[in-house]
């Protein structure tokens, strides 16, 4: 992975660009269909995050061109 070249996107993002409920976006990422990096925030560990690599969006719209 390349984190320095590539911008990362929220699920709220994605979805958006999508045109789809930001729950699908959940669901495709823990279906596996649509890669997404899962942390936790530095500050308070209690909060986590999702977001995807913007070459990982385009490889999921190029690979599911009838969304």
């Amino acid at each position: 992975m390349d984190f320095q070249n590539d911008k990362f996107l929220k699920v709220k993002e994605v979805a958006k660009i999508l045109n789809l409920a930001p729950r699908t976006i959940y669901t495709y990422i823990e279906m596996g269909k649509l890669r997404a990096l899962k942390g936790q925030s530095f500050c308070d560990s209690s909060k986590s995050f999702i977001r995807v690599k913007l070459s990982d969006l385009k490889e999921f719209i190029k690979n599911n061109k009838k969304l």
